[in-house]
């Protein structure tokens, strides 16, 4: 009789040492964090690149009338 081997899927190790080492996801913070250090970098972008847009756009416009 041949019997099939069974097979036990496990989780990669790193995951079950984070498990016993009792650490958790991202908190509430850590997002709101991470959500503020966008806004700011967008914030900044479209200071530094607005006004040379804008002039790109301008000049752009102007040259159809």
């Amino acid at each position: 009789m041949n019997q099939v081997p069974s097979v036990e899927f496990r989780a990669p190790a790193n995951h079950r040492r984070a498990r016993r080492a009792g650490s958790r996801g991202a908190t509430i913070v850590e997002y709101a964090l991470l959500l503020f250090l966008i806004l700011v970098v967008a914030a900044f972008s479209l200071k530094l690149l607005g006004n040379t847009t804008r002039q790109g756009v301008d000049h752009t416009t102007m040259q159809f009338y």
